[in-house]
């Protein structure tokens, strides 16, 4: 792995963290870096520029800079050279009066997990949160239910995608392997049910390992994972089995 554009700085805390596990649900402990500003050269942003997509969580992408821009402005102008953004709320975690809302509704792709789109909403209804986020930037908003699947919402509707029933020794980066499974699915198929059953399988398949790292694998080894399971269909396998093409 290339690492030309990675940022490294020595005087950040540690970013290990810390998970408790209490009746089935768990919270993380995330410590505050200090990082307030990613620099971005002219050759990362040609680089990013260059992307199909750009998928990044809150925390980064506030931080992003480039040539005395702000993220808003780094992002619009990826934006404009045709680079789609993929943003992860996670719990939606966002800072009032500090440009989140703004940074929101510049993606294209929103995944959130179903506490934080409850939080999102902030006793809004559900209903007309969806449609003020499709009405704008955003062509899908990926509500992630643990066990219980995914719904897509888009300008046509919403798909529900079941989950799968498996015994959960670590959820550590379940959801950032569900994010990145999806997108690269979404980036073989324009079916966007299959691309959620694709990615529900990666990160249930990621649980049942320990580390946040279980969650890598082959596209071969998430199509023998929903073999086993029984939820791989022939459109899986057309899919999945060949090689992406340009």
């Amino acid at each position: 792995m290339r690492t030309d554009h990675v940022a490294f700085d020595e005087t950040l805390a540690d970013s290990k963290t810390i998970i408790l596990l209490v009746d089935g649900e768990h919270s993380v402990l995330i410590p505050a870096l200090g990082l307030d500003a990613i620099e971005l050269s002219d050759e990362a942003v040609a680089g990013l520029a260059d992307a199909r997509w750009v998928y990044t969580a809150m925390g980064d992408l506030r931080a992003l800079r480039h040539a005395g821009a702000g993220a808003a402005e780094v992002i619009g102008r990826l934006r404009a050279a045709g680079t789609r953004l993929a943003l992860d709320l996670d719990v939606a975690s966002l800072i009032d009066g500090d440009g989140d809302g703004e940074l929101v509704g510049l993606a294209d792709l929103l995944f959130v997990n179903h506490h934080g789109f409850e939080r999102f909403c902030a006793g809004r209804p559900a209903a007309d949160v969806v449609a003020g986020l499709l009405a704008g930037n955003t062509a899908y908003l990926v509500v992630t239910r643990a066990s219980q699947g995914c719904q897509v919402f888009h300008a046509n509707g919403s798909v529900d995608v079941p989950g799968l029933d498996v015994e959960a020794i670590d959820v550590t980066g379940a959801g950032d392997t569900f994010g990145a499974s999806f997108l690269h699915a979404l980036n073989r198929t324009d079916d966007l049910a299959l691309a959620a059953s694709f990615a529900n399988a990666a990160a249930a398949r990621a649980v049942t390992a320990t580390g946040a790292r279980a969650g890598v694998a082959s596209d071969a080894q998430v199509l023998e994972f929903m073999r086993h399971h029984g939820v791989c269909t022939p459109a899986h396998e057309a899919v999945f089995s060949t090689a992406p093409t340009e």
